[in-house]
Protein backbone atom coordinates (compact mmCIF):
# COMPACT_ATOMS: atom_id res chain seq x y z
CA UNK A 1 0.00 0.00 0.00
CA UNK A 2 1.39 3.41 -1.01
CA UNK A 3 1.40 5.91 1.82
CA UNK A 4 -0.47 9.20 1.60
CA UNK A 5 2.77 11.22 1.57
CA UNK A 6 4.17 9.06 -1.24
CA UNK A 7 1.03 9.63 -3.34
CA UNK A 8 1.46 13.40 -3.02
CA UNK A 9 5.13 13.09 -3.94
CA UNK A 10 4.21 11.20 -7.12
CA UNK A 11 1.56 13.76 -8.05
CA UNK A 12 3.93 16.66 -7.34
CA UNK A 13 6.62 15.08 -9.52
CA UNK A 14 4.18 14.47 -12.38
CA UNK A 15 2.78 18.02 -12.43
CA UNK A 16 6.22 19.61 -12.07
CA UNK A 17 7.32 17.79 -15.25
CA UNK A 18 4.11 17.94 -17.29
CA UNK A 19 2.14 20.92 -16.00
CA UNK A 20 -1.55 21.04 -15.19
CA UNK A 21 -2.97 21.23 -18.71
CA UNK A 22 -0.86 18.84 -20.78
CA UNK A 23 -3.58 16.19 -20.68
CA UNK A 24 -5.85 18.67 -22.51
CA UNK A 25 -3.29 19.59 -25.19
CA UNK A 26 -2.35 15.91 -25.68
CA UNK A 27 -6.02 15.06 -26.17
CA UNK A 28 -6.51 17.89 -28.68
CA UNK A 29 -3.32 16.97 -30.58
CA UNK A 30 -4.52 13.36 -30.87
CA UNK A 31 -7.82 14.65 -32.29
CA UNK A 32 -6.11 16.88 -34.87
CA UNK A 33 -3.37 14.45 -35.95
CA UNK A 34 -5.13 11.08 -35.75
CA UNK A 35 -8.87 11.14 -35.08
CA UNK A 36 -9.81 13.87 -37.57
CA UNK A 37 -8.13 12.14 -40.58
CA UNK A 38 -9.74 8.84 -39.53
CA UNK A 39 -13.23 10.39 -39.40
CA UNK A 40 -12.73 11.78 -42.92
CA UNK A 41 -11.34 8.55 -44.38
CA UNK A 42 -13.92 6.27 -42.71
CA UNK A 43 -16.87 8.18 -44.13
CA UNK A 44 -18.31 6.23 -47.10
CA UNK A 45 -18.35 7.79 -50.55
CA UNK A 46 -21.32 9.93 -51.53
CA UNK A 47 -23.10 8.23 -54.44
CA UNK A 48 -25.81 10.05 -56.42
CA UNK A 49 -27.38 7.84 -59.05
CA UNK A 50 -30.07 8.26 -61.70
CA UNK A 51 -30.97 6.50 -64.94
CA UNK A 52 -28.62 8.73 -66.95
CA UNK A 53 -25.66 9.22 -64.68
CA UNK A 54 -23.84 8.22 -61.51
CA UNK A 55 -21.81 10.66 -59.40
CA UNK A 56 -19.29 9.50 -56.78
CA UNK A 57 -17.71 11.95 -54.34
CA UNK A 58 -15.02 11.11 -51.79
CA UNK A 59 -12.97 13.10 -49.26
CA UNK A 60 -9.34 12.55 -48.24
CA UNK A 61 -6.11 14.18 -47.05
CA UNK A 62 -7.48 16.40 -44.31
CA UNK A 63 -5.26 19.32 -43.39
CA UNK A 64 -5.68 21.80 -40.52
CA UNK A 65 -3.75 25.04 -40.94
CA UNK A 66 -2.31 27.21 -38.20
CA UNK A 67 -4.49 30.18 -37.16
CA UNK A 68 -4.42 33.13 -39.53
CA UNK A 69 -6.75 35.90 -40.72
CA UNK A 70 -7.27 37.61 -44.08
CA UNK A 71 -7.27 41.36 -43.43
CA UNK A 72 -9.45 43.93 -45.19
CA UNK A 73 -6.60 44.67 -47.66
CA UNK A 74 -6.47 40.91 -48.52
CA UNK A 75 -3.15 40.35 -46.78
CA UNK A 76 -2.66 37.22 -44.70
CA UNK A 77 -1.75 37.74 -41.01
CA UNK A 78 -0.56 35.02 -38.64
CA UNK A 79 -2.79 35.18 -35.55
CA UNK A 80 -1.58 35.12 -31.98
CA UNK A 81 -3.87 34.56 -29.00
CA UNK A 82 -3.29 38.14 -27.86
CA UNK A 83 -4.50 39.43 -31.25
CA UNK A 84 -7.75 37.54 -30.71
CA UNK A 85 -8.15 38.87 -27.18
CA UNK A 86 -7.71 42.49 -28.31
CA UNK A 87 -9.81 42.20 -31.49
CA UNK A 88 -12.61 40.00 -30.07
CA UNK A 89 -11.80 37.26 -32.56
CA UNK A 90 -11.91 33.48 -32.37
CA UNK A 91 -8.54 31.73 -32.36
CA UNK A 92 -9.38 29.17 -35.04
CA UNK A 93 -8.04 27.70 -38.26
CA UNK A 94 -9.51 26.41 -41.54
CA UNK A 95 -9.97 22.70 -42.23
CA UNK A 96 -9.12 21.57 -45.76
CA UNK A 97 -9.78 18.30 -47.59
CA UNK A 98 -9.14 16.95 -51.08
CA UNK A 99 -12.41 16.20 -52.90
CA UNK A 100 -12.38 13.54 -55.61
CA UNK A 101 -15.42 13.34 -57.91
CA UNK A 102 -16.35 10.98 -60.71
CA UNK A 103 -19.25 11.46 -63.15
CA UNK A 104 -20.23 8.32 -65.03
CA UNK A 105 -22.61 8.58 -68.00
CA UNK A 106 -23.92 5.81 -70.23
CA UNK A 107 -21.63 5.18 -73.21
CA UNK A 108 -19.22 7.93 -72.10
CA UNK A 109 -15.82 8.03 -70.47
CA UNK A 110 -16.04 9.01 -66.78
CA UNK A 111 -15.23 12.61 -65.93
CA UNK A 112 -12.80 12.62 -63.00
CA UNK A 113 -12.02 15.77 -61.05
CA UNK A 114 -9.63 16.24 -58.14
CA UNK A 115 -10.10 19.41 -56.08
CA UNK A 116 -7.12 19.99 -53.80
CA UNK A 117 -7.40 21.58 -50.36
CA UNK A 118 -11.01 22.70 -50.37
CA UNK A 119 -12.04 24.44 -47.13
CA UNK A 120 -14.98 22.72 -45.42
CA UNK A 121 -15.01 24.72 -42.19
CA UNK A 122 -13.02 26.20 -39.35
CA UNK A 123 -12.09 24.72 -36.01
CA UNK A 124 -11.04 26.41 -32.72
CA UNK A 125 -7.38 25.83 -31.89
CA UNK A 126 -6.32 25.06 -28.33
CA UNK A 127 -3.52 27.24 -26.98
CA UNK A 128 -0.12 25.50 -26.82
CA UNK A 129 -1.38 22.60 -28.96
CA UNK A 130 0.41 21.30 -32.05
CA UNK A 131 -1.45 23.79 -34.31
CA UNK A 132 -1.07 26.81 -32.02
CA UNK A 133 1.30 29.49 -33.29
CA UNK A 134 2.73 29.83 -29.76
CA UNK A 135 4.17 26.31 -30.06
CA UNK A 136 6.64 27.62 -32.62
CA UNK A 137 7.94 30.27 -30.24
CA UNK A 138 10.53 30.06 -27.50
CA UNK A 139 9.79 30.99 -23.90
CA UNK A 140 11.04 34.56 -24.33
CA UNK A 141 9.24 34.97 -27.68
CA UNK A 142 5.93 33.95 -26.11
CA UNK A 143 6.35 36.64 -23.45
CA UNK A 144 7.16 39.20 -26.15
CA UNK A 145 3.93 38.12 -27.93
CA UNK A 146 2.01 39.23 -24.83
CA UNK A 147 1.50 35.87 -23.14
CA UNK A 148 1.84 35.29 -19.40
CA UNK A 149 5.03 33.46 -18.50
CA UNK A 150 3.03 31.00 -16.38
CA UNK A 151 0.34 30.29 -19.00
CA UNK A 152 0.36 26.58 -19.91
CA UNK A 153 -2.46 26.73 -22.47
CA UNK A 154 -5.11 24.03 -22.69
CA UNK A 155 -8.00 26.42 -23.43
CA UNK A 156 -9.57 28.25 -26.39
CA UNK A 157 -10.28 31.88 -27.29
CA UNK A 158 -13.81 32.40 -28.62
CA UNK A 159 -14.85 35.91 -29.67
CA UNK A 160 -12.01 37.36 -27.60
CA UNK A 161 -12.90 35.44 -24.43
CA UNK A 162 -10.95 32.57 -22.90
CA UNK A 163 -13.00 29.38 -22.77
CA UNK A 164 -12.25 25.95 -21.29
CA UNK A 165 -13.84 22.76 -22.62
CA UNK A 166 -14.65 20.97 -19.37
CA UNK A 167 -13.98 17.23 -19.32
CA UNK A 168 -17.04 15.02 -18.88
CA UNK A 169 -17.23 11.87 -16.82
CA UNK A 170 -19.15 8.84 -18.07
CA UNK A 171 -19.51 5.15 -17.33
CA UNK A 172 -17.13 2.80 -19.10
CA UNK A 173 -18.13 1.39 -22.49
CA UNK A 174 -17.83 -2.24 -23.65
CA UNK A 175 -17.23 -3.69 -20.17
CA UNK A 176 -19.99 -5.65 -18.35
CA UNK A 177 -20.67 -4.46 -14.80
CA UNK A 178 -22.95 -6.04 -12.18
CA UNK A 179 -25.02 -4.16 -9.60
CA UNK A 180 -27.64 -5.02 -7.00
CA UNK A 181 -31.10 -4.10 -8.21
CA UNK A 182 -33.59 -2.46 -5.89
CA UNK A 183 -36.83 -3.68 -7.42
CA UNK A 184 -39.64 -6.08 -6.62
CA UNK A 185 -38.78 -8.30 -9.61
CA UNK A 186 -34.99 -8.41 -10.07
CA UNK A 187 -32.22 -8.92 -7.50
CA UNK A 188 -29.20 -8.23 -9.76
CA UNK A 189 -28.49 -6.66 -13.11
CA UNK A 190 -25.46 -7.07 -15.37
CA UNK A 191 -25.25 -4.44 -18.10
CA UNK A 192 -22.91 -3.33 -20.83
CA UNK A 193 -23.00 -0.13 -22.87
CA UNK A 194 -21.68 -1.33 -26.22
CA UNK A 195 -20.21 1.47 -28.35
CA UNK A 196 -18.98 1.03 -31.92
CA UNK A 197 -15.79 2.88 -32.86
CA UNK A 198 -16.72 2.44 -36.52
CA UNK A 199 -20.18 4.00 -36.52
CA UNK A 200 -20.53 5.74 -33.13
CA UNK A 201 -23.68 3.66 -32.54
CA UNK A 202 -24.28 2.43 -28.98
CA UNK A 203 -26.80 0.15 -27.26
CA UNK A 204 -27.40 -0.97 -23.69
CA UNK A 205 -27.65 -4.74 -23.17
CA UNK A 206 -28.77 -5.98 -19.74
CA UNK A 207 -29.06 -9.35 -18.03
CA UNK A 208 -31.44 -9.71 -15.06
CA UNK A 209 -31.66 -12.27 -12.27
CA UNK A 210 -35.08 -12.52 -10.64
CA UNK A 211 -35.49 -11.97 -6.93
CA UNK A 212 -36.72 -15.57 -6.46
CA UNK A 213 -33.69 -17.04 -8.33
CA UNK A 214 -35.97 -18.66 -10.90
CA UNK A 215 -35.50 -16.51 -14.04
CA UNK A 216 -32.61 -15.01 -15.99
CA UNK A 217 -33.68 -12.56 -18.70
CA UNK A 218 -31.95 -10.35 -21.27
CA UNK A 219 -32.95 -6.79 -22.18
CA UNK A 220 -32.51 -6.16 -25.93
CA UNK A 221 -32.64 -2.88 -27.90
CA UNK A 222 -36.04 -2.12 -29.50
CA UNK A 223 -37.73 -4.98 -27.58
CA UNK A 224 -40.26 -3.82 -24.98
CA UNK A 225 -39.94 -6.78 -22.56
CA UNK A 226 -36.97 -8.72 -21.26
CA UNK A 227 -36.47 -12.07 -23.02
CA UNK A 228 -35.46 -15.33 -21.24
CA UNK A 229 -31.75 -15.87 -21.90
CA UNK A 230 -32.34 -19.43 -23.13
CA UNK A 231 -34.66 -18.16 -25.87
CA UNK A 232 -31.96 -15.74 -27.03
CA UNK A 233 -29.51 -18.62 -27.50
CA UNK A 234 -32.19 -20.60 -29.36
CA UNK A 235 -32.83 -17.60 -31.63
CA UNK A 236 -29.10 -17.40 -32.33
CA UNK A 237 -29.39 -20.82 -33.96
CA UNK A 238 -28.08 -23.21 -31.30
CA UNK A 239 -29.67 -26.62 -30.82
CA UNK A 240 -27.41 -28.11 -28.13
CA UNK A 241 -27.46 -26.98 -24.50
CA UNK A 242 -23.75 -27.84 -24.22
CA UNK A 243 -23.04 -24.73 -26.31
CA UNK A 244 -24.65 -22.58 -23.61
CA UNK A 245 -22.39 -24.08 -20.94
CA UNK A 246 -19.37 -23.40 -23.16
CA UNK A 247 -20.33 -19.77 -23.76
CA UNK A 248 -20.92 -19.04 -20.05
CA UNK A 249 -17.88 -20.99 -18.88
CA UNK A 250 -18.87 -21.69 -15.25
CA UNK A 251 -18.37 -25.20 -13.85
CA UNK A 252 -18.92 -24.79 -10.09
CA UNK A 253 -21.84 -26.60 -8.46
CA UNK A 254 -23.39 -23.31 -7.30
CA UNK A 255 -23.40 -21.99 -10.84
CA UNK A 256 -25.13 -25.06 -12.30
CA UNK A 257 -28.44 -24.10 -10.73
CA UNK A 258 -28.53 -20.87 -12.73
CA UNK A 259 -27.21 -22.41 -15.93
CA UNK A 260 -30.04 -24.96 -15.72
CA UNK A 261 -32.53 -22.07 -15.59
CA UNK A 262 -31.16 -20.83 -18.93
CA UNK A 263 -31.23 -24.37 -20.37
CA UNK A 264 -34.83 -24.81 -19.18
CA UNK A 265 -35.90 -21.76 -21.16
CA UNK A 266 -33.75 -22.91 -24.09
CA UNK A 267 -35.82 -26.09 -24.41
CA UNK A 268 -39.12 -24.25 -23.86
CA UNK A 269 -38.89 -23.15 -27.52
CA UNK A 270 -38.75 -25.86 -30.17
CA UNK A 271 -36.94 -24.05 -33.00
CA UNK A 272 -34.88 -21.04 -34.01
CA UNK A 273 -37.79 -19.63 -36.06
CA UNK A 274 -40.17 -19.89 -33.12
CA UNK A 275 -37.66 -18.09 -30.89
CA UNK A 276 -37.27 -15.30 -33.46
CA UNK A 277 -41.05 -14.91 -33.69
CA UNK A 278 -41.23 -14.70 -29.87
CA UNK A 279 -38.69 -11.87 -29.86
CA UNK A 280 -40.09 -10.05 -32.90
CA UNK A 281 -43.67 -9.94 -31.64
CA UNK A 282 -42.48 -7.96 -28.59
CA UNK A 283 -40.95 -5.15 -30.67
CA UNK A 284 -41.55 -1.57 -29.56
CA UNK A 285 -42.54 -0.91 -33.18
CA UNK A 286 -45.53 -2.32 -35.03
CA UNK A 287 -44.13 -5.19 -37.09
CA UNK A 288 -46.10 -7.26 -39.58
CA UNK A 289 -46.45 -10.87 -38.53
CA UNK A 290 -44.61 -12.21 -41.58
CA UNK A 291 -41.57 -9.96 -40.92
CA UNK A 292 -41.20 -10.50 -37.17
CA UNK A 293 -38.58 -13.24 -37.53
CA UNK A 294 -36.48 -11.11 -39.90
CA UNK A 295 -36.74 -8.14 -37.55
CA UNK A 296 -35.52 -10.21 -34.59
CA UNK A 297 -32.74 -11.71 -36.72
CA UNK A 298 -31.57 -8.21 -37.60
CA UNK A 299 -31.43 -7.22 -33.92
CA UNK A 300 -29.39 -10.29 -33.00
CA UNK A 301 -27.23 -10.08 -36.11
CA UNK A 302 -26.36 -6.37 -36.20
CA UNK A 303 -27.83 -4.39 -33.30
CA UNK A 304 -26.40 -6.14 -30.24
CA UNK A 305 -22.78 -5.64 -29.20
CA UNK A 306 -21.84 -3.15 -31.98
CA UNK A 307 -18.39 -2.72 -30.38
CA UNK A 308 -17.47 -6.14 -31.78
CA UNK A 309 -17.62 -4.64 -35.27
CA UNK A 310 -19.94 -4.96 -38.24
CA UNK A 311 -18.10 -8.08 -39.42
CA UNK A 312 -18.43 -9.98 -36.11
CA UNK A 313 -20.09 -13.39 -36.30
CA UNK A 314 -23.07 -14.72 -34.35
CA UNK A 315 -20.65 -17.00 -32.49
CA UNK A 316 -18.60 -14.02 -31.31
CA UNK A 317 -21.80 -12.27 -30.17
CA UNK A 318 -22.85 -15.45 -28.37
CA UNK A 319 -19.56 -15.52 -26.45
CA UNK A 320 -20.10 -11.87 -25.48
CA UNK A 321 -23.61 -12.71 -24.27
CA UNK A 322 -22.17 -15.66 -22.34
CA UNK A 323 -19.58 -13.38 -20.73
CA UNK A 324 -22.36 -11.02 -19.60
CA UNK A 325 -24.20 -13.96 -18.00
CA UNK A 326 -20.94 -15.27 -16.52
CA UNK A 327 -20.42 -12.02 -14.63
CA UNK A 328 -24.04 -11.95 -13.46
CA UNK A 329 -23.97 -15.51 -12.08
CA UNK A 330 -20.41 -15.33 -10.73
CA UNK A 331 -21.28 -12.18 -8.78
CA UNK A 332 -24.47 -13.69 -7.38
CA UNK A 333 -22.76 -16.86 -6.10
CA UNK A 334 -19.88 -14.89 -4.55
CA UNK A 335 -17.08 -15.68 -7.00
CA UNK A 336 -16.49 -11.96 -7.57
CA UNK A 337 -17.48 -8.74 -5.86
CA UNK A 338 -20.29 -6.56 -7.08
CA UNK A 339 -19.08 -3.59 -9.13
CA UNK A 340 -19.01 -0.12 -7.59
CA UNK A 341 -20.80 2.54 -9.65
CA UNK A 342 -18.60 5.26 -8.16
CA UNK A 343 -15.27 3.49 -8.71
CA UNK A 344 -13.14 5.28 -11.30
CA UNK A 345 -12.26 1.87 -12.75
CA UNK A 346 -15.83 1.85 -14.08
CA UNK A 347 -15.73 5.43 -15.38
CA UNK A 348 -13.90 7.36 -18.06
CA UNK A 349 -13.05 11.05 -18.49
CA UNK A 350 -13.75 12.47 -21.93
CA UNK A 351 -11.33 15.34 -22.51
CA UNK A 352 -11.39 18.08 -25.14
CA UNK A 353 -10.14 15.95 -28.04
CA UNK A 354 -12.74 13.23 -27.50
CA UNK A 355 -15.59 15.71 -27.12
CA UNK A 356 -14.55 17.62 -30.24
CA UNK A 357 -14.19 14.43 -32.28
CA UNK A 358 -17.76 13.40 -31.39
CA UNK A 359 -19.04 16.84 -32.39
CA UNK A 360 -17.00 16.95 -35.60
CA UNK A 361 -18.26 13.50 -36.59
CA UNK A 362 -21.88 14.64 -36.29
CA UNK A 363 -21.27 17.91 -38.16
CA UNK A 364 -19.31 16.24 -40.95
CA UNK A 365 -22.12 13.73 -41.57
CA UNK A 366 -24.57 16.65 -41.85
CA UNK A 367 -22.15 18.43 -44.19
Amino acid sequence: MISENRKWEILSDYFSKNGFSQYQTNSFDNFILRTLPRIISDEPNIVIESAERKIIISFSNVYVANPYVIEADRTKTILTPMDCRYRNMTYDAPVYVDIHSEIHKVDCQPVITDNIRIQIGRIPIMLRSVKCNLSRLSYSERIQAGECEYDQGGYFIINGNERVLVSQIRHVYNVPVVYAQNSKKWSRIAEIRSMSDETGHSVLISAFLSIDDRNIHIGLPCIKISIPAGIIFRALGYTNSEDIKKFIGLSSMKAQKYIQIIIRDFYSISSEHEALIYIGKNSVHTIKEETRADYARQILGTDIFPHLGVTSTLKERSYMLGYLLYKLIATHIGMRHEDDRDDYMNKRLETAGILMSDLFKQLFKKY
